[in-house]
């Protein structure tokens, strides 16, 4: 598999992101990075060639980084073979979807240390911003709650990103799912979102702070927050 070393608004904490599920996501979020770095790229597939030679060992690699290859209409097939050949390495991954409920899907099928995310931009629905073919932030929410009780694993994170202005929903939302980790961001390609005022983004961060993450470790600040603040 090819990995991309960690570059521009990436995770933080992350070291390599890598994709053997290739394609248009099915979710087609407007706001997407990938959109506006290279466009369409063609319907969903699994590049077998990725699925071929070894990997670096003993780093932190973001799987699904240009594809939520967890979406409904991608097959199981290939997420399984995927997983198959990540278990060969000794890594740490991170797997992301806005879909999470299929993770349980594959919960005998994970390599051992992984963290497990989902995106939760807002408390609120806003249909004229985001409106795709994802499940809504309120089920994803649920899917998320459904998944920290089936799977015997501890590691989750929750990633705010790109925040759009919210209400104190977005406080019960992190309160309940007590994720292992938060990723704060902000929209970095001006796609006119409805965003929060600087004094409510610093709110939440000490909101956050004040339940025992920490920056750096536990809570990850994006470089794209920074317009916000």
């Amino acid at each position: 598999m090819k990995l991309n070393p960690q570059h521009g608004n990436m995770y933080p904490q992350v070291n390599f992101t890598g994709n053997a599920i290739k394609g248009d996501c099915p979710h087609q979020c407007p706001y997407c990075y990938m959109m506006d770095i290279v466009g369409k790229q063609g319907p969903p597939h699994l590049d077998e060639r990725e699925l071929t030679g070894t990997i670096i060992e003993n780093k932190y690699i973001f799987i699904g980084s240009s594809i939520d290859m967890w979406a409904d209409s991608i097959p199981k097939e290939w997420i399984s073979r995927t997983l198959k050949y990540l278990k060969r390495f000794n890594n740490m991954y991170l797997f992301q979807s806005k879909n999470p409920r299929r993770f349980i899907e594959f919960k005998d099928e994970f390599p051992d240390n992984i963290v497990l995310a989902t995106t939760i931009e807002t408390d609120k629905i806003w249909e004229d911003e985001i409106t795709f073919n994802r499940p809504t932030v309120t089920k994803r929410f649920q899917m998320m709650i459904d998944v920290t009780k089936a799977l015997p694993i501890n590691l989750y994170m929750l990633t705010i990103e790109p925040i759009m202005d919210f209400g104190h929903g977005l406080y019960t939302i992190i309160e309940e799912l007590a994720p292992s980790y938060i990723t704060i961001g902000a929209d970095t390609k001006d796609h006119h979102l409805k965003e929060p005022s600087k004094e409510k983004v610093l709110d939440l961060i000490d909101f956050v702070k004040e339940r025992g993450y920490k920056e750096g470790q536990t809570l990850f600040l994006k470089k794209g927050l920074r317009r916000l603040l």
